[in-house]
């Protein structure tokens, strides 16, 4: 049978035609993948690592969720509610091109991954992130500073707004520093999410919730440098969670101001006078009040009538704890949680005998708890939340040092009460309890001092406690991102044994290569 021409030029018709078809498809394929990575419904990330080192914080995606659930109705892709812009740029003339390089960096992974966890709320169209280079996008960088002023080229990082909100963010307050033996400053961590949620909360949330902090009877003070009396760490950490801190001084109103969210009083060293007592006891009555106290051993702050009247007796004695697994290397006392099953305390408790959970750190504290002869009421709930161990006592003759239990003299056998929490419910709504007025009374001061805010659970303990005095339920419970730092020390050798390691696989790979071709060609 003869072959014809034809056919082999049909053939190579079809082939070639085989060959477009494949080429398309794949670039399809590519491009279609590609778009599909680039649409944030349709991304899902999983974090390998143990510890979540490079993920965002639990607490930073609950305020991400809670934020998009209050969005507009109004929001699309093209028309979000907040919009960050990346406004650092590595400038040709910068002196220090890398270190700025190194930190554009850093911020373009934060704000990925924060637009992520947006995207992935209930509104997930409520946030973009986009470049405002005043050297590649100079048209945006111009529209920004039109509307909301200039910040500054050399120190402008970020813009976060929210309509006409606009809160300009420096390369400054995302850097953390802190000073060497030598005297110098040195860059040692990079507090960018911190920061950013802080700036999201501020230009979302127009009713910024005041604290208050009393002042007039010698308590610590916002403005006091001292590591056991200043409170700077705290006002910090409520700042950066959108509430402004205040000082109030009772003597200077005749009551305590309609915009108090919430009254702190942190160690007084001379009494309330009974005219304030009486301020704080119709704030609590007839505003809905949430107060938070802080008493120390021996202190004299005259609110015991104030604490009777809410079922909580601060007594004046002084926990001696003697199990030395409550007792840190510095002879500071860890506080363990009780069993309650109160909100604040949930994520202290342990699981079992092995695993006791995490307690709050003091140097000293007193008793604190519910009064047995306060007058009943029904809608009043007392519960007490950490205590010391059952080997503790509260010493009543503390004055001494040499401390023995002796329940004749009235000491108190362990476990010792701490910290006591008290609610009276405004009501019922559907068979539920309305939050009313909340109490929280703490027998130690130094889990909000500067010297110990950052030690233990504190500093956790302290942010709950605030939040729930707010109403702020949804934002209970985050466990604190665990910090860890690493170094790798690696000389030349070292570095060119890991290349190595590194090539060994594709290098093989290379080789079998090379073999085939060579085995198949001579075969």
């Amino acid at each position: 049978m003869a072959l014809r021409l034809d056919d082999f030029k049909i053939a190579r018709r079809w082939n070639g035609f085989n060959r477009f078809l494949q080429i398309v498809f794949s670039i399809s394929l590519i491009w279609g993948l590609n778009y599909l990575a680039s649409q944030p419904r349709y991304q899902a990330r999983w974090n390998l690592g143990s510890a979540k080192k490079e993920s965002l914080s639990q607490e930073t995606l609950q305020y991400l969720d809670a934020i998009g659930r209050r969005a507009p109705e109004t929001i699309s892709k093209d028309n979000p509610w907040v919009q960050v812009f990346v406004t650092l740029s590595v400038d040709p003339a910068d002196p220090h091109p890398e270190l700025t390089g190194t930190f554009l960096k850093q911020i373009n992974y934060l704000t990925k991954d924060v637009a992520y966890a947006a995207a992935q709320s209930s509104r997930g169209e409520w946030l973009k992130v986009e470049s405002a280079d005043h050297i590649k996008n100079r048209g945006v960088w111009t529209e920004l500073v039109r509307k909301f002023g200039d910040p500054g080229k050399e120190d402008a990082a970020l813009a976060v707004v929210c309509g006409d909100r606009c809160k300009y963010i420096s390369i400054t307050e995302l850097l953390g520093t802190r000073t060497t033996a030598k005297g110098d400053i040195e860059i040692n961590a990079f507090r960018g999410e911190l920061v950013l949620m802080s700036a999201i909360l501020s230009v979302t949330d127009k009713n910024v919730p005041i604290v208050y902090l009393t002042t007039g009877h010698g308590e610590m003070s916002l403005n006091e440098a001292n590591a056991l009396r200043g409170l700077s760490k705290l006002e910090l950490q409520l700042s950066s969670r959108n509430l402004e801190v205040k000082q109030l001084n009772l003597n200077e109103f005749n009551e305590v101001p309609t915009n108090a969210a919430l009254v702190i009083i942190v160690s007084p060293t001379t009494p309330f006078r009974p005219q304030e007592v009486e301020k704080l006891r119709r704030y609590m009555r007839e505003k809905k009040g949430r107060l938070i106290a802080l008493v120390d051993v021996g202190s004299q702050h005259g609110l015991d009538d104030l604490f009777y009247e809410w079922g909580i007796r601060v007594a004046n004695a002084f926990v001696c704890e003697t199990s030395e697994d409550l007792l840190t290397p510095n002879k500071d006392i860890l506080l363990r949680a009780t069993k309650s099953s109160h909100d604040l305390v949930k994520l202290m408790q342990g699981t079992n005998e092995t695993n006791p959970g995490v307690g709050l750190v003091v140097g000293q504290a007193c008793p604190v708890g519910f009064d047995l002869g306060s007058p009943i009421d029904e809608n009043l709930k007392v519960e007490e939340l950490v205590a010391s161990s059952a080997a503790s006592w509260g010493e009543m003759d503390y004055r001494h040092h040499t401390y023995k239990f002796d329940p004749d003299r009235g000491d108190m056998p362990g476990p010792v009460s701490v910290v006591a929490v008290a609610e009276r419910a405004a009501g019922l709504k559907q068979g539920i309890k309305i939050p009313g007025e909340r109490m929280l009374v703490i027998g130690s001061s130094d889990i909000v001092a500067n010297a110990r805010f950052g030690e233990g659970v504190n500093r956790f303990f302290l942010t709950n406690a605030v939040m729930w005095m707010l109403d702020r339920e949804s934002l209970l419970n985050i466990p604190p991102r665990p910090l860890a730092e690493f170094r790798l020390n690696a000389n030349p050798p070292d570095l060119n044994s890991v290349a190595w390691r590194f090539l060994l696989v594709p290098g093989s790979v290379l080789l079998l290569g090379f073999f085939v071709f060579f085995w198949r060609r001579n075969t």
